[in-house]
Parts: C-alpha cells; sequence; structure tokens
C-alpha cells in the first residue's frame, strides 16, 4: 500500500519549537556516539523505538521528550541487539575477506623477496596476488548480499520487538516473512524515499565537499542529517507495519454466510 502522507513525515521532526528542542537534543546524543561507544547509539535506537510505536499505534509522528531514560536504554539495547544479529554475518564475511588479503599480502612480502632469486616463484607472485583479490571481492560480494537479506527483513523484526517489547519477537522469522510480502509495495516505497532523501544530501553535500574551503560543512550537516534519516525511517516502517498488521487481520477475518 504505502499510503505515507510524505509531507507530514518528511517534516515533522522539525514542524514545530517542541519538536525542533527535541531534535537538537537527538543530534547531540547522535554526535556523542561519534566520542563515547555503543551507550549514546543505544539511548538514539531507544528514542527510534519511541517514534516508531506512536505510529504503529495509529499516532501522527511526533518528537517526544527525552525522558525515562531507563525505557529508552531497554528499547534502545533491544534494538541494538536484533540490528546486530540481523547484520553480523554480513560483516563477518567481509572482515574475513579483507583480513584474508592484508594477512596474504603480509605473508606474500618474504615470497616476493625470494621471486627476486628465483624464476619459479617470481612467476607464481602475479597469480597469488590475483588470488587473494579474488577472495576479498568473492568476500564482499557475499557480504553485500547477506547484508541485503538482512535488511529486508530487518524493519519488520524492529517494528515487531518495538510493538511487543520482546527481543524474541525479531526471530519468528515466518510471521516477519509475512508480514512483509503482507505490505511489499509499503516497505518498498519506504526504501525508495530514504533512498531518494539520501542521494539528495549526497549531491548537495558534495557540491561542499569539493569546493575544498566549504568541505567542513558537509561534516557538520551529515550529524543532523543521520539523526533525521533515522527518525524518518521510524515513521516510514512503523506505519508499514502497521499497514501489514492491518491486511493481515482483513486476511484473517472470517467469510460472512
Amino acid at each position: 500500500m504505502g499510503n505515507f502522507n510524505i509531507k507530514q513525515i518528511l517534516f515533522f521532526p522539525v514542524r514545530e519549537s517542541e519538536s525542533r528542542k527535541n531534535f537538537l537534543i537527538g543530534t547531540l546524543v547522535y554526535f556523542a556516539g561519534f566520542i563515547i561507544p555503543i551507550l549514546p547509539m543505544i539511548l538514539v535506537m531507544g528514542y527510534i523505538a519511541r517514534i516508531m510505536r506512536q505510529v504503529i499505534n495509529g499516532e501522527e509522528p511526533h518528537m517526544p521528550a527525552w525522558d525515562d531514560w531507563g525505557k529508552l536504554a531497554m528499547d534502545g539495547l533491544r534494538l541494538f541487539g536484533v540490528n546486530l544479529i540481523y547484520m553480523l554475518s554480513s560483516q563477518i564475511v567481509m572482515f574475513g575477506g579483507m583480513s584474508a588479503y592484508f594477512v596474504g599480502f603480509f605473508l606474500l612480502i618474504p615470497v616476493m623477496e625470494a621471486a627476486e632469486r628465483t624464476p619459479e616463484v617470481a612467476a607464481a607472485v602475479p597469480a597469488i596476488m590475483f588470488a587473494l583479490m579474488g577472495v576479498m571481492f568473492l568476500a564482499m560480494f557475499l557480504g553485500y548480499l547477506l547484508m541485503f537479506l538482512g535488511a529486508v527483513p530487518l524493519p519488520v523484526a524492529l517494528a515487531r520487538v518495538v510493538e511487543l517489547e520482546k527481543f524474541s519477537a525479531a526471530f519468528k522469522l515466518g510471521e516477519i516473512s509475512k508480514l512483509v510480502w503482507r505490505n511489499k509495495a509499503g516497505y518498498f516505497m519506504a526504501w525508495v524515499i530514504l533512498a531518494g532523501l539520501f542521494a539528495i544530501f549526497y549531491f548537495f553535500g558534495m557540491m561542499f565537499y569539493m569546493t575544498l574551503i566549504l568541505m567542513w560543512v558537509f561534516f557538520i550537516l551529515a550529524i543532523p542529517f543521520g539523526f533525521y534519516l533515522m527518525v524518518i525511517s521510524a515513521a516510514l516502517f512503523g506505519q508499514a507495519y502497521r499497514e501489514s498488521l492491518t491486511m493481515d487481520a482483513k486476511d484473517k477475518e472470517p467469510l460472512d454466510g
């Protein structure tokens, strides 16, 4: 379905003075995540869960106050853990491929030294280098494939955790895949909107970046934009998930007569 009120979703984070204040606080907490490991990002994800819960419950999205920090931390810890597990396999594959590449080249140094004295060894060096590059590119390909396969059900998994407040709800893959399929157009539209926002920011950001003198503007704007994108994604996927639940409930209604 994907019946998004685009204007409302795009502007609710800065629509009112109170919203702008809470957006600024969120931006500062998000920025702190680049200095202090893990904890600030857990709080940000807890705030994202709060926004997603609003939309799932049928409320208009708005920027709530930064309060009840214990609840924020608990919600954020759940979402942080789900993200980590869903993306873990792709990260392991890519990290493993890159590690094999660099370790292989490090071990190749004495071989290259021996190649200066032995023609047979010298002939093998290019093949070894191509093999190492092949391992790295294969690992990157598989890693991105696994990342894509994890990213497709991830928004529904996060929404289920937000709705039910149970970490285990993220791993009911049968129910998750069913909800994804129920409203595949809605989730696709949500991804398209997010990709469009990112593309617009990247285009204009590169204009600043390529001037060299104003390149610092790009890095400054990247902080609030990163938080903004998380807030918008919570509203988009929260609505898509709510539509999935509605469609699923209608399918389960008994026929009259």
